[in-house]
């Protein structure tokens, strides 16, 4: 981080002057990293010059540009942080998005500067008959044998079939980069998906099972029926599940396609193998490989952030968070430069402008961005 701004940051705590978001950016920084500064927090710092003499400490680390103890925020203050928009480049120091010099350049200028995505999705009739969801009427859509098909008015789609028994017609809704969408399936369960991604279902589940076919991320709340196991196929992988809440991240771009437990229990079977996950618990793979490995202890709220409007990257490579940004902002990624080790973490809202985002990973003199159209050209430092 530059030394004048962190210092202008530090100067309007000490004097009181700061806004909530940047006392909270000062505060949760100095708690996050308490082993590093020794045993005090700003709360137990009863003097002025108790807490100079801990700013001060703050001052010298960052000034060096090197933290020698990492540890993670609490949850309570990660996410109370990540209303102020923060970053942290590995290695580095914290980054404040929205506490900015006058006479800071942007990272793309209006004319060049890309909104963020939104609900975008195409729904596809067992017939091939397309409906572009974003722009459609609210109310009954479509009829698919005795299902009926409709927009509700907080923009959802729903499926309700009048009687029993199952249906061989088959609907699919596709989100395009940029896009996210959410449905109900016939059972009540419910979908959302991320962008770049897909779920291909019967338009009303059988007596005997639910089955969906998935690509990209989706998150998934099953409605509880122990008569009919519900299964996601992903890729190479198949979920099985009677009613739980969980996500599945499945894109083909991505080295590891994974899938996190919030609720209840499921089993995730990849060729001959198979394991259970437990709430907390998150499944990992790689394409081409039947092993599949677990990981207790998972961040859910990392990684269910876009689901609920942000960005999360914890020690993230750079390569990594750019394939994250161009599948919400519809571009493409080039580079100039190895990006090797580079790594990121922190919060960003993905209701902001491309240039929200690029401007404080720029803050870091590490990377910076230019933008060609719809190519968002990344040049590393070496």
């Amino acid at each position: 981080m530059n030394e004048e701004i962190l210092q202008e940051l530090l100067q309007r705590y000490r004097l009181g002057q700061c806004t909530g978001e940047e006392r909270i950016l000062v505060e949760s920084w100095y708690i996050a990293h308490a082993q590093a500064l020794g045993p005090a927090t700003p709360d137990s710092l009863p003097a002025e010059g108790q807490k100079e003499a801990g700013w001060v400490k703050i001052r010298e680390l960052t000034g060096l540009g090197y933290l020698h103890r990492r540890r993670p925020l609490p949850r309570i203050l990660y996410w109370s942080a990540a209303a102020a928009l923060l970053f942290v480049l590995t290695g580095g120091a914290w980054l404040y998005s929205r506490y900015s010099r006058a006479g800071t350049a942007a990272s793309l200028s209006a004319k060049t500067d890309v909104a963020p995505g939104g609900n975008k999705a195409i729904l596809t009739l067992s017939n091939g008959q397309t409906i572009t969801l974003t722009g459609a009427q609210n109310g009954q859509l479509a009829a698919q044998g005795k299902t009926r098909i409709t927009k509700t008015a907080d923009g959802q789609l729903r499926y309700d079939p009048s009687g029993k028994g199952g249906s061989t017609m088959m609907n699919t809704v596709s989100t395009p980069r940029g896009g996210q969408y959410q449905l109900v399936l016939s059972d009540g369960s419910r979908v959302w998906l991320n962008a770049a991604s897909s779920i291909h279902y019967p338009v009303a589940f059988s007596d005997k099972e639910r089955k969906v076919v998935i690509t990209g991320e989706a998150w998934f709340e099953v409605t509880p029926d122990k008569s009919r196991p519900f299964v996601v196929t992903a890729g190479e992988q198949t979920i099985k599940v009677l009613g739980t809440q969980f996500d599945i991240d499945s894109y083909a771009d991505e080295p590891l396609n994974k899938t996190t437990l919030v609720e209840g229990s499921v089993q995730v079977s990849k060729g001959t193998n198979s394991v259970i996950l437990k709430p907390g618990q998150q499944s990992k793979t790689e394409a081409g490989d039947e092993k599949l490995a677990v990981v207790p202890g998972i961040d859910i709220d990392a990684e269910l952030a876009w689901k609920s409007g942000d960005f999360v990257f914890t020690n993230e490579e750079l390569p990594s968070i750019m394939r994250k940004i161009a599948r919400w902002y519809d571009v493409d990624i080039a580079y100039e430069g190895n990006p090797g080790s580079l790594k990121f973490g922190g919060v960003v809202s993905r209701s902001k402008n491309l240039s929200a985002v690029l401007q404080i990973m720029e803050t870091t003199q590490k990377v910076h961005f230019k933008m060609e159209k719809r190519r968002l050209i990344v040049i590393t430092n070496p």
